[in-house]
């Protein structure tokens, strides 16, 4: 933890001794003046001067962020006190002495600047509790709605407004395809409001059920991102999976999946990898779901690591039929993509985890899609230059080795090699043709060439040849490869 971190945590164990209540005067009048201190914010300018008005009275904390060193004594009083007025303020809440919710947006603004650089929400004591403010954050965030403007796209406007209509129409209906497609290009653009983060942290730490019953009713992606981002990964996944709802238990899954700038836990914690696949293997009882979520994470794994194995363990657990969609949704290509490792850590997780017949199952449904795709060579516009390799090596390798006998992928490379032998003896329309059919048989061997040496790694990093270019010259001559 940090110096920050730290001054905050001995001021909130300090708040338990008996001292000075010290109000944030400047900001409450700043929240006085504003016409609707809740809308503010979410507003960036009014937010800013919520912050300021704050950091003119307490902005000390700026020199412990910058030194890394308490500051003085006077300035240590100064932010317990105002920690202290910041309980006792949740504590004490009342509607009906706070009808504009200026001391609850005072509040949250003390609660976002001290938590800056650590769980400050985590450490509050159980005094903080309080029935009322619960009832009204509840009500507050369940009339919460956010529009997606044009603000924030880089794109021109009509297709900014094309693309936002194309998300609301996706949000509308559950196209989680499309939806995983915008929120990669928005990441970097928008970050959870003050409020809705405040709000979801100190419903969390104080009235849990609560938030899993907002959660519930969430309609909206952006709504339930809202709710869910200023929660630790764990936590999210568990509300997720308490919530039954559809757009939380989806940009709970996204979120672990890209595993964004705002995660706060380590991608191989264990407690959260098992929280995932839980999940995963919840939403894989709603076929049409899981269909579209496999569209969504698994088109380009490259884009989605952080949920490899995780997926790998739910793949092992889910019912037969699922599988299918998983390995039907990877795109597959021969340029030598990072999805492939990707898809090859997913599947060695799956590897350690499911039966051997459910393994086989998998690298048997994998091999025929893989046989009949034939690196795209049917495909308009392909050509080879160099062997290639598919997003679908890992599972190949798996069936050579636990499908096929050791004679039998022996005989697959004879195959393999009597087919390049003959190249010589065909009419191929033009080099570039013949150029083509000798990389697609050569990138066909990889797999079964792989696998006949026993790997430890079933992911191949080198290339092979089914013949020895020092003694079979003719075939190496013939094909230019040697």
């Amino acid at each position: 933890m940090s110096v920050e971190s730290d001054f905050i945590l001995w001021a909130l164990a300090e708040v338990s001794t008996p001292g000075e209540i010290l109000p944030p005067e400047g900001l409450l009048a700043v929240a006085a003046t504003d016409p609707d201190p809740i809308a503010a914010l979410s507003d960036h300018d009014r937010t800013n001067a919520l912050f300021a008005a704050l950091v003119e009275e307490f902005g000390f904390l700026e020199f412990v962020r910058r030194t890394q060193t308490f500051p003085a004594t006077e300035m240590q009083q100064r932010i317990v006190g105002l920690l202290s007025w910041t309980i006792h303020g949740c504590r004490d809440w009342r509607l009906e002495e706070d009808p504009r919710h200026e001391r609850l947006v005072s509040i949250f603004v003390v609660t976002q600047y001290c938590g800056h650089a650590g769980k400050i929400w985590s450490n509050f004591p159980v005094e903080a509790a309080n029935e009322r403010l619960s009832q009204e954050l509840a009500a507050l965030l369940g009339r919460m709605r956010i529009n997606i403007g044009m603000q924030g796209f880089s794109r021109s406007p009509i297709s900014d407004a094309e693309a936002i209509s194309e998300f609301n129409l996706a949000d509308e209906s559950g196209n989680w395809p499309v939806l995983a497609e915008h929120l990669r290009h928005l990441d970097d653009r928008w970050s959870p409001k003050t409020f809705s983060s405040q709000a979801a942290q100190y419903l969390h730490r104080f009235f849990p059920e609560t938030l899993v019953e907002i959660a519930s009713s969430a309609r909206q992606t952006f709504f339930a991102t809202q709710l869910l981002e200023p929660l630790s990964a764990p936590d999210a996944c568990e509300v997720a999976l308490r919530s039954g709802n559809a757009y939380v238990e989806f940009v709970t899954a996204y979120r672990c999946a890209v595993w964004d700038r705002t995660a706060k836990a380590e991608p191989e914690d264990q407690r959260l990898q098992l929280l995932i696949s839980d999940l995963l293997v919840k939403v894989a009882r709603d076929a049409p779901r899981w269909s579209l979520w496999m569209q969504a994470f698994c088109r380009y794994p490259q884009y989605y690591p952080s949920i490899a194995k995780a997926l790998g363990r739910a793949l092992a657990g889910v019912q037969e039929d699922a599988i299918g969609p998983y390995v039907d949704a990877i795109v597959l290509t021969s340029m030598r993509s990072a999805s492939r490792s990707v898809v090859a850590e997913t599947l060695g997780s799956f590897r350690s985890e499911a039966s051997i017949e459910r393994r086989r199952y998998l690298w048997k449904r994998a091999f025929e899609r893989w046989e009949k795709w034939e690196f795209g060579s049917q495909q308009f516009g392909i050509a080879f230059h160099q062997i290639a390799f598919s997003e679908l090596d890992y599972a190949i390798v798996g069936y050579a080795l636990e499908c096929m006998s050791e004679d039998d992928c022996q005989r697959e490379l004879v195959k393999i090699r009597g087919e390049l032998s003959k190249l010589g003896d065909r009419w191929f329309r033009t080099v570039s043709d013949f150029g083509n059919e000798k990389y697609r048989l050569l990138s066909v061997c990889q797999p079964f060439a792989h696998a006949t040496t026993t790997p430890a790694n079933w992911l191949a990093t080198g290339e092979y040849l089914p013949y020895d270019p020092g003694n079979d010259r003719y075939i190496a001559l013939a094909l230019g490869v040697i």
